[in-house]
């Protein structure tokens, strides 16, 4: 009987309780060159009902040099952190962020926190990398001197040639890594 009544009581409820959006993907990696303008990535908050949401960046941990924007769905400018957007029922809202690495190399998060003030929190994570470009001359030139461990590609997978545009992760003798994206 009071398994019954845990149901009825805090189970039920539970079920009836909707989210107003969600967000298609949660957490995005992207990464590029630092000699691009910028790079990003999508995704899509899909709205359930008419709602009005504040966006606002709870997290921005980026390179010193680096700079980010949103565009949400609108695109704005650099250093605007907050916001607020209405949309309909049914409708799926452009959602991105866009890193500008200033020809610094690194790695940074941007966290926003998405809130409709009638009970549907969530939170939009981007991951974006720069790495310094390279060309398959100076890798190969590298690997000729014999001071590369070995390469891999995206997947993980050990190789022993590389093609153009493509990212190679390099373990070298001396204990150090590097993440590349070659040019030639």
């Amino acid at each position: 009987m009071k398994k019954a009544l845990l149901f009825v009581f805090i189970l039920i409820p539970l079920l009836t309780i909707a989210q107003n959006f969600t967000i298609q993907k949660e957490i995005i990696h992207m990464s590029g060159n630092t000699t691009d303008a910028d790079f990003y990535k999508n995704t899509y908050l899909d709205a359930h009902n008419n709602i009005s949401v504040d966006w606002n960046i709870i997290t921005d941990s980026i390179p010193s040099g680096w700079e980010f924007s949103n565009c949400f769905p609108n695109c704005y400018n650099i250093g605007i952190t907050s916001g607020t957007e209405t949309f309909t029922s049914g409708s799926s809202n452009y959602l991105n962020c866009h890193f500008y690495p200033h020809s610094i190399p690194g790695t940074g998060k941007i966290q926003m926190l998405i809130n409709d003030n009638q009970g549907t929190i969530d939170t939009m994570t981007w991951y974006g990398t720069a790495m310094l470009p390279a060309s398959i001359t100076e890798i190969m030139t590298d690997k000729k001197n014999n001071d590369i461990l070995f390469m891999c590609n995206i997947n993980g997978q050990q190789i022993d040639n590389i093609g153009e545009n493509q990212i190679v992760f390099i373990r070298y003798k001396n204990g150090t890594s590097r993440k590349i994206f070659v040019l030639e």
